[in-house]
């Protein structure tokens, strides 16, 4: 399945999905979250930060129709009771220890919030993320260019010719944070913890 989920990935636009070697400036990782192969040595990192409720409830419904789009009925949020409460429990822990783990890294950091990616800020924040990883380039082996090309990516990303908008994703609650209504009380302090 996982391979399958990064070739739906690459087929919404993201053409550098999987992709590690000399090519690529950015990686996209869960490590240490998910650990995959090998260890992920960086220089530096962009911590992508997201309601945890949408994040929790986004991987449950990943693992439960192995799509990164589809969706389970409200139903089964119920019927799977204990199992959704298992996972609400487990995920709330490893996304609390994924989070520590890049906060505590001696590399420059830059945290972005997943919702600005979705909305009117999409832009805004793909040029932050491209003046982040440009920074990190000397001078001498072509900062300005490698920014100016980066920026005119960037422009072709974010633009609404792009697959799907410019944006692989949407809210699977039709609203950041609609994930809510699936937490009862008591999942909910467990994920505030």
């Amino acid at each position: 399945p996982t391979g399958e989920l990064s070739r739906q990935l690459a087929s919404y636009g993201l053409a550098g999905e999987g992709v590690t070697d000399e090519r690529v400036w950015l990686v996209k990782s869960h490590w240490p979250e998910r650990r995959g192969t090998e260890p992920v040595s960086v220089s530096a990192a962009i911590l992508l930060v997201r309601s945890p409720f949408d994040a929790i409830d986004s991987y449950f419904n990943m693992v439960l129709t192995a799509s990164h789009t589809a969706s389970v009925a409200d139903r089964e949020y119920g019927r799977l009771a204990t199992e959704w409460e298992a996972h609400v429990r487990r995920e709330a822990s490893v996304w609390a220890r994924f989070y520590r783990h890049w906060m505590r890294q001696p590399v420059p950091l830059l945290l972005l919030r997943y919702e600005d990616l979705l909305g009117s800020e999409r832009l805004a924040t793909l040029q932050l993320a491209a003046e982040f990883l440009c920074a990190r380039v000397d001078e001498a082996d072509g900062a300005a260019a490698a920014l100016d090309g980066m920026l005119r990516r960037v422009d072709r990303a974010a633009g609404s010719d792009a697959p799907n908008g410019g944006g692989a994703y949407a809210a699977r609650s039709g609203a950041v944070g609609g994930s809510r209504r699936h937490f009862w009380k008591e999942l909910r302090e467990a994920v505030i913890e």
